[in-house]
């Protein structure tokens, strides 16, 4: 079945599309005969989705997902869709990667939709073609790009991991650096007590429950994934105000009070709701009076991925609430089969109670124009520095430092993003 649609544009020739000609992706069912930019988001919608049921991808590049965060927060930050869609000779969709564009100054720069709040950057991709790609085919790939007559003057794409569930990532072949942080991720077990017995010694097991015993004492103590409208309304409330709170004593910037972003996740952990697959899972531990804890999940058949995460303010918060939760959930996920775990992109300590491995990802910044260079070369510098700051524990901790002398007062090491 041929998706192509007709909102997009394509490559200018006399029959409106140019096939693409490097050698390695010319011909054959799995290779790439045409390149087309969507800059309308429903209009790729079908192709999106076709390709969601046949390949592997980080569940944050949903279309459902994404789509929420343009409506939201993206059309409100000037970012304006630029879907990249590649296919194969039959007509079937082989790539695609879910970008937006925006004016940076006097320059144009395509990132992939969702910002900050999407963790791995991957694009979505059948393995047959991406493995058939050498870097001559990739650099014609962006070429190409650059003549479909939407103005970009640099391809900026952070947090790529160099491989996606046994794909491997194209744009690994061009030139790349390391970015600032590790995404951390972990092999799940059938057993749930063998895979904690993994990553954390038996005093720290034993320290861990002895904790729960004394949340315990709440009234109503539980742990619970929500499954109406109200709790989940109630989950993300809390949410926004420990996160809120957190962010305040660590002396850093709200980024959630940043135009349309409550609205997006309000939004996220509404979809799919009624149906028993919400977008975005709001997992809990809860007594009859606050949120203890609250961990946003996103998951897809093999891997959950922990997005969100915060905990309350108030005396419970000494017995080490997120921990417990996101024990709970490990738990969950080894007994029901999952493959994979992982706690997002950022170090933290408490990550390694439930994630052995660190897995290096890379940032791109491509120029398409000769203007574009420029921007380019200063996006790198700027991660190489922030980078550098991060991966020394010395020049990490006197930034914190800072932060909390001038702007806070502190915050428990067991929160993240």
């Amino acid at each position: 079945m041929d998706l192509r649609e007709d909102n997009c544009v394509t490559l200018g020739s006399t029959e409106a599309t140019l096939p693409c000609r490097s050698a390695a992706v010319a011909t054959g069912s799995s290779a790439l005969a045409e390149l087309r930019i969507f800059t309308n988001l429903a209009a790729a919608e079908p192709m999106w989705r076709a390709l969601e049921r046949e390949v592997v991808f980080p569940a944050c590049q949903r279309f459902d997902i994404l789509a929420l965060w343009l409506r939201h927060v993206g059309t409100l930050a000037g970012v304006e869709p630029m879907i990249v869609i590649g296919f194969d000779g039959t007509g079937r969709p082989s790539m695609l990667w879910p970008l937006g564009r925006r004016r940076v100054g006097p320059f144009w720069v395509a990132e992939p939709l969702g910002g900050t709040h999407v963790n791995y950057n991957f694009g979505l991709w059948r393995k047959s073609l991406a493995e058939s790609l050498d870097a001559a085919a990739v650099a014609d790939l962006l070429a190409r790009i650059a003549k479909l007559g939407v103005r970009v003057d640099v391809l900026a794409i952070e947090r790529q991991p160099s491989a996606w569930d046994g794909v491997t990532n194209p744009l690994r072949l061009l030139p790349h650096q390391p970015a600032p942080s590790y995404g951390w991720r972990a092999q799940l077990e059938s057993d749930p007590a063998a895979y904690l017995a993994r990553l954390m010694s038996p005093d720290t097991r034993h320290n861990f429950r002895r904790k729960e015993r004394k949340l315990a004492r709440n009234p109503g103590y539980r742990y619970h994934r929500t499954e109406t409208p109200e709790e989940a309304a109630r989950a993300i409330d809390a949410y926004f105000a420990q996160k809120a709170a957190r962010l305040r004593r660590a002396g850093i910037a709200n980024v959630f009070a940043e135009p349309g972003v409550e609205a997006f996740l309000r939004a996220a952990v509404q979809h799919g709701l009624s149906d028993g697959r919400p977008l975005l899972e709001c997992h809990v531990l809860e007594c009859d009076t606050e949120v203890i804890a609250f961990c946003g999940v996103l998951r897809d058949d093999r891997r959950v991925s922990a997005l969100l995460l915060s905990i309350t303010g108030s005396e419970n918060a000494r017995w080490s609430p997120g921990v417990v939760l996101l024990i709970h959930l490990v738990s969950e996920c080894c007994a029901a089969g999952y493959d994979w775990f992982d706690l997002g992109v950022g170090e933290a300590g408490y990550k390694g109670w439930f994630c052995d491995e660190a897995e290096a990802l890379f940032d791109s910044f491509l120029p398409l124009t000769l203007s574009g260079g420029v921007l380019a070369a200063g996006r790198a510098g700027q991660n190489a520095l922030k980078r550098r700051i991060k991966q020394s524990p010395r020049l990490w901790a006197t930034v914190q430092s800072v932060r909390r002398r001038l702007f806070g007062a502190g915050c428990s090491a067991e929160e993240t993003r």
